[in-house]
């Protein structure tokens, strides 16, 4: 089953601060894309991922797919911002180490 890491920034308008709510609402709208800020590992254990870094593991999904659901949810987002003036999005597929994350 494909494991996908998304890391999104986002990037303020002019005279604007990013804000604590305007990454809540990210997290909101990445949740309704199907997307966790949990992660778990081989153990069972389950942990909670960076700010801003999400979690998705589903069968049949690609690269291309993820890619369209997290515009998907930022765009969204910056339309209930009036901070928010672009994003950036990072994504890898595959396996994963972390250390010191919190557990869940």
């Amino acid at each position: 089953m494909p494991r996908f890491t998304t890391r999104i920034e986002l990037h303020k308008k002019e005279n604007k601060s990013i804000t604590k709510q305007d990454y809540d609402m990210l997290h909101e709208e990445m949740l309704k894309e199907k997307f966790s800020r949990i992660i778990e590992g081989d153990n069972g254990k389950r942990f909670h991922m960076l700010e801003a870094e999400y979690n998705r593991v589903e069968d049949g999904i690609t690269l291309e797919d993820v890619m369209t659901s997290s515009r998907r949810a930022c765009d969204k987002t910056v339309v209930r911002s009036s901070n928010i003036g672009d994003y950036s999005i990072l994504i890898t597929e595959g396996t994963r180490k972390w250390y010191n994350l919190p557990q869940a």
